[in-house]
């Protein structure tokens, strides 16, 4: 196991009301696979986005929401913060094309913008990959249209591009 820095920790945005503290990071042998940087607090994992990302934080009972109010709106409206879920409704992707993952990202669109170099669908990767996909999806599409933003019930598509971390130097 690897202590975890503190300054590793993802803070930004804290809303949730979690105090994060350095603990023991998990080896990989104990299923510690995690990009970036990270730590726990209480039982949950977090992730530093190491490329320019949506900071996730994986909570005690197994699922995920993000640190940024508005992205963690938005993971809980789609997936409930399941990231191997596929969509639960009939829709315009139904029949090969439905969507999957915490940010229900369809299969076409997770290739359009270079997801499957982590897996051929957004279930086969990562949290922090389908962030990072989720994130570049956004920022090609900043009105968050392929999530609804700005329709009723949804996100503002201006909190959504706040809450995005800054890609580190040099990163795509």
């Amino acid at each position: 196991m690897g202590l975890v820095s503190p300054v590793d920790v993802a803070v930004k945005g804290n809303t949730l009301g979690e105090n994060y503290h350095a603990k023991e990071a998990p080896s990989a042998a104990e299923g510690g696979t995690y990009s970036g940087g990270g730590g726990y607090s209480d039982g949950t994992y977090t992730s530093t986005p190491t490329s320019g990302s949506i900071p996730l934080v994986q909570k005690s009972d197994g699922t995920w929401t993000s640190t940024d109010p508005a992205w963690a709106h938005l993971i809980s409206r789609e997936s409930g913060g399941n990231a191997s879920i596929t969509q639960q409704i009939h829709d315009v992707n139904s029949g090969g094309n439905e969507a999957q993952g915490l940010f229900q990202i369809t299969p076409a669109t997770w290739a359009a913008h270079g997801g499957t170099r982590y897996g051929p669908s957004p279930g086969q990767a990562t949290p922090q990959q389908q962030a990072e996909i989720a994130a570049q999806i956004f920022r090609a599409n900043p009105s968050g249209g392929d999530w609804g933003a700005g329709l009723a019930g949804r996100e503002d598509a201006a909190a959504l591009g706040r809450g995005l971390s800054t890609p580190a130097p040099g990163a795509a």
